[in-house]
């Protein structure tokens, strides 16, 4: 079935959504959705293979089946299906490649970088093989896969649909899903609930920041983290001029800049 559609034009509306998605770790995004009710979000076993990434990538995801290769079906290879989806690729989205987790052959290679470099990718997601590292991480465009093989597909895998639903990593990925990767993994967030993650990561943001903060200068877990109700004083304390409370023992705090800081204020 042809999902492509679900993956629609880039808006305004899903720009936004891009960006603050954009500020969101995988690690967070996976907490997040679990929030929500989505626990089988995190691809397994798929890892940065290269290309150049600041931060989270973020795309929506544009997707590619292929099967294990069978000569009485060789007429599948003339239906282009793979090359067809190459070429419409827009800029930001994410290819996703069900490649059955094969490592006897690479199901993307340097020629496929390139041009998804030149269409400007968001990242490319494969659960197999790809090969020609070498040039795949002086690229621009991030890939994840499980492994890498100096043999190509042709021969032994099979385009056989592009855009449709496929799994990856043991995850469902559907065309139009939003695709967040980064240094800990893949991580699939299914368009209706991106919003939903975005604003759990804008109120969960000040906490962490305060809570990090607390632990450097030397407080407890059990005072630090999870913030505790009886610190949402001292967090508005921080959130509006940076200063921290003093700590539970109360020594130690001039060997840190910012709790020293809070000793100056005499609050406890």
């Amino acid at each position: 079935m042809d999902e492509a559609s679900n993956a629609g034009p880039a808006t305004d509306a899903s720009e936004h959504i891009r960006e603050r998605l954009q500020r969101i770790g995988t690690a967070d995004a996976a907490d997040f959705l679990s929030l929500l009710g989505v626990r089988q979000a995190a691809m397994l076993d798929i890892v940065a293979m290269g290309g150049s990434r600041v931060g989270t990538c973020v795309g929506r995801a544009r997707t590619l089946r292929l099967l294990p290769y069978r000569e009485d079906r060789q007429a599948n290879v003339a239906r282009r299906v793979n090359r067809d989806l190459y070429d419409s690729l827009r800029p930001g989205d994410a290819l996703v490649v069900d490649a059955m987790g094969t490592n006897r052959a690479a199901a993307l290679g340097d020629m496929m970088f390139a041009r998804f470099e030149a269409l400007a990718v968001a990242a490319v997601v494969v659960d197999g093989s790809v090969r020609d590292l070498a040039t795949l991480r002086s690229g621009r465009v991030p890939v994840f896969a499980r492994s890498s093989h100096p043999a190509s597909f042709t021969g032994r895998l099979i385009p056989d649909e592009a855009d449709c639903a496929v799994q990856c990593g043991g995850v469902l990925v559907i065309p139009g899903d939003w695709v967040l990767a980064d240094a800990d993994g893949v991580i699939i967030v299914p368009d209706a609930l991106a919003i939903g993650v975005a604003d759990l990561a804008e109120a969960k943001r000040p906490k962490d920041a305060f809570s990090t903060a607390l632990l450097k200068a030397g407080f407890p877990l059990d005072h630090a983290y999870p913030l505790p109700a009886s610190m949402s004083g001292a967090l508005a304390e921080f959130l509006a001029d940076g200063r921290l409370p003093k700590r539970p023992d109360g020594f130690g705090l001039d060997d840190n800049p910012a709790a020293s800081k809070a000793d100056d204020g005499g609050r406890g």
